[in-house]
């Protein structure tokens, strides 16, 4: 899901319409990192920083208090070095809205993206939904589908959200929220 952190004006929607650059939060607590859980958070960040979209983004990784720093365990990665990843830390674990919000406090750009540790984007996500949102002025969020994996059974599902006002509030009203965390 994409969406601004502030209500847009028809002032900075056009000046953003083109290629406004993006804060992707990603809140993070791991009691007792496993290798399986490292391995999804490598995948979630890798996923991220493999976008290819030029006006630039960040990611902001929010460990919300994990016993022993996730900076700690990410260091080993190449990505750890990239520019576009910020570590930010909470002193304790206080939940994940609090943990969001730091992010958004620290967000260094208007819109805002959002990824889960064990979610992974498609390569041209960030693309496609930008140029969505530029070719239709009254959006001001977007979300996808998804396909959830179910371990080590290979078993997956594929959820598609429907398109157009109408569907959604169908959508929301019969089944639930229409955006994924990680959408």
């Amino acid at each position: 899901m994409i969406a601004p952190i502030a209500p847009e004006t028809a002032g900075n929607r056009a000046q953003n319409a083109g290629s406004p650059r993006i804060s992707i939060l990603l809140p993070v607590f791991m009691r007792r990192p496993s290798a399986d859980s490292l391995s999804q958070l490598e995948r979630a960040i890798a996923s991220v920083l493999n976008q290819s979209y030029p006006a630039g983004y960040e990611l902001l990784l929010i460990d919300d208090g994990s016993p022993v720093a996730l900076a700690d365990h990410l260091a080993r990665l190449p990505q750890h070095e990239s520019p576009a990843l910020r570590i930010l830390r909470s002193g304790r674990n206080t939940g994940l809205v609090h943990a969001l919000n730091l992010g958004l406090q620290q967000a260094r750009f208007e819109w805002i993206a959002r990824i889960d540790a064990d979610d992974a984007w498609q390569p041209g996500k960030i693309e496609r939904q930008i140029a969505r949102l530029a070719g239709d002025p009254d959006l001001t969020i977007i979300g996808t589908g998804m396909t959830m994996h179910f371990g080590k059974s290979r078993r997956t599902e594929t959820k598609n959200r429907p398109d157009g006002w109408g569907a959604i509030l169908k959508f929301s009203r019969d089944i639930g929220c229409p955006f994924p965390h990680g959408s």
